[in-house]
């Protein structure tokens, strides 16, 4: 299990495909036209599979000495529209009783992330031509020109050139976004993060109410469900399971797995791939548990559970 470090969350994978995601991230978020950081990426991937967390990955590893600023897309309000995109000035209109500094400017040094674009209103798409392309713009009620100078970042889950096509997304808006794309794989293709995000999330739901498990045939339905709304979808699962769990076992029997698979194959070789990492962190970290636990992400109790339950010699 690896754990990304994100600073206001954490990445878990164990799959090579969220690996090279995120070496392909951190590469980016380092890159630069003019300078180191400011290469902006746009980030693809269905509903649920981490393009926040991602966003928030490639802030962290840009050296950047500003903030991230989300701006969620599909919440943005016309009637707020200009205001919270660029600010305003006290009294500038009815109700603005403060200056406010706008989403861009506060970005300024930083990220600015726009998350599901898709979603975005032609207003919006029509006011932020200009400053996509780098000039400046003022704060509703004033003369001042600003030009923050912020990295973007830009998530979807859909076809950015049909909804060109359709007319949802203006062409001229289109070609202002990031060429370079990132694209999050859903964890249906990457089963291997299904056991180790099932432990994470279970771990920190028993470190907080006491100790629950899952049985062997209950994580054989997990791992043979498709996962529609990918990790989202999975953590919502484990946390409802848990709470009707009154007898200390999680049970999974309402899931519907689209797909017939050996599925008792593919746990056993996820089991022998997780079995060889620990022994290969308890190696390398000449069988200190805590230290091997702590390059693994995961704690030092876990640790202990996977080492009994794989029978794991401790030289």
């Amino acid at each position: 299990m690896k754990d990304g470090n994100v600073k206001n969350g954490k990445i878990i994978y164990a799959s090579n495909a969220m690996k090279n995601v995120l070496e392909t991230a951190e590469r980016v978020a380092k890159a630069g036209r003019e300078k180191p950081g400011d290469m902006d990426v746009m980030l693809y991937g269905e509903t649920g599979t981490g393009k926040e967390l991602v966003a928030n990955y490639i802030h962290e590893h840009s050296g950047r000495h500003g903030k991230i600023v989300t701006v969620n897309c599909a919440a943005i309000q016309d009637n707020l529209l200009e205001s919270d995109l660029f600010g305003h000035e006290k009294g500038s209109f009815t109700g603005s009783n403060a200056k406010r500094i706008g989403k861009l400017q506060e970005a300024d040094g930083g990220t600015l992330f726009l998350d599901e674009i898709y979603d975005i209103p032609m207003v919006a798409q029509e006011m932020l031509l200009r400053p996509l392309d780098g000039y400046s713009f003022q704060r509703v009620g004033s003369n001042e020109n600003i030009e923050p100078e912020f990295k973007l970042v830009v998530a979807t889950n859909k076809d950015l050139k049909e909804a060109v096509k359709n007319d949802r997304i203006r062409n001229d808006f289109y070609h202002r976004l990031p060429d370079f794309t990132i694209t999050i794989p859903p964890l249906r293709e990457r089963k291997e993060d299904i056991i180790v995000l099932i432990e994470y999330f279970l771990e920190e739901l028993n470190r907080r109410n006491g100790y629950k498990e899952i049985p062997r045939e209950s994580m054989e339905a997990l791992l043979a469900y498709e996962w529609p709304g990918n990790v989202r979808e999975l953590k919502k699962k484990i946390g409802g399971a848990y709470l009707m769990a009154d007898d200390g076992v999680l049970r999974f029997d309402s899931l519907e797995n689209p797909e017939a698979r050996n599925v008792k194959a593919e746990y056993h070789r996820l089991e022998e791939t997780e079995m060889s990492a620990i022994n290969e962190a308890l190696h390398e970290n000449y069988y200190n548990q805590r230290r091997a636990a702590e390059s693994l992400g995961i704690s030092y109790s876990a640790l202990r559970r996977r080492i009994a339950k794989y029978g794991i010699s401790i030289k």
